[in-house]
């Protein structure tokens, strides 16, 4: 039988120092063994009978055997204590109780902010409502209006101007809902006259839009409303004719039939800028 034992693992199987057994060796002549030297059969014969007498190993085949089950025997495995994950206390179980007063202030603060959102809210709506129809040029307030071509304010301007030898010249143009009407009158036009002109300018004008006559009005859609939505009014300058009583000044607002004329010599100045103000 070949055997590979190392003098180590020899000396230790058999309790002893690997230097005597290293001694042994010399001794029977083997010379020049080290602790990881393989030891010969012979060898390992010598070394038992050697040391039989104390170690009580019978023969090669028992020395290895028993020390093939030293090695085998399994090392008991110990277990790992477990560390039990430490439970926090809560709130509750430390006796802590919510403070009431952040609750409150919470609940105040919601209250607050509930308040300004329909202040704004409300703020919005009145401010939608009143520049809607009266309010700045700008934003929704021109959406929902019949398109007017130029070529209805030019058709308007030839048939005044032919209609009516007191119209020395005359120029319409539309600013959002405003028909802006600038009519100079020839020396010596009256101021009845001038307002009667006007009055028919605007009339034909209505006529020229093209649209669907409105319920108790004499004008149509166009200068009343159509669908739901106010359209256009009429702001007339006149200038020219009787010097003391020109400029004049006219408005016909959306949904209402009367002209509202204005004379410079008027006393009501407020209402004189007003109307300047318009024109700008």
């Amino acid at each position: 039988m070949i055997v590979k034992y190392k003098v180590s693992d020899f000396a230790k199987d058999l309790n002893l120092s690997a230097k005597k057994v290293l001694d042994e060796l010399n001794a029977m002549g083997s010379t020049g063994k080290k602790n990881s030297s393989t030891l010969e059969e012979n060898e390992l014969n010598y070394l038992l009978e050697k040391f039989s007498k104390d170690n009580s190993v019978a023969n090669l085949d028992e020395f290895l055997n028993s020390a093939k089950a030293a090695k085998e025997e399994p090392k008991p495995t110990e277990k790992k204590a477990e560390k039990k994950a430490e439970k926090k206390p809560t709130p509750k179980e430390m006796g802590i109780k919510p403070s009431n007063k952040s609750k409150k202030k919470i609940k105040t603060r919601y209250i607050v902010l509930g308040i300004v959102a329909v202040l704004v809210l409300a703020l919005g709506i009145y401010l939608y409502s009143a520049l809607k129809d009266e309010g700045a040029i700008y934003g929704e307030r021109c959406e929902g209006l019949v398109t007017v071509q130029k070529s209805v304010l030019d058709d308007t301007v030839n048939e005044a101007k032919s209609k009516h030898s007191s119209i020395a010249s005359m120029n319409i143009e539309t600013a959002c809902k405003q028909f802006k009407v600038d009519i100079e009158f020839t020396n010596g036009t009256s101021v009845k006259t001038a307002e009667q002109i006007s009055k028919d300018v605007v009339k034909i004008l209505d006529s020229k839009g093209g649209q669907s006559a409105y319920e108790g009005s004499d004008y149509t859609e166009l200068l009343n409303k159509h669908n739901g939505v106010k359209q256009y009014e009429v702001n007339l300058y006149l200038t020219g004719g009787n010097d003391t009583d020109f400029p004049m000044y006219g408005t016909k607002q959306a949904g209402k039939d009367d002209i509202a004329f204005t004379l410079a010599s008027v006393k009501d100045q407020e209402t004189t800028n007003k109307a300047k103000a318009t024109e700008q």
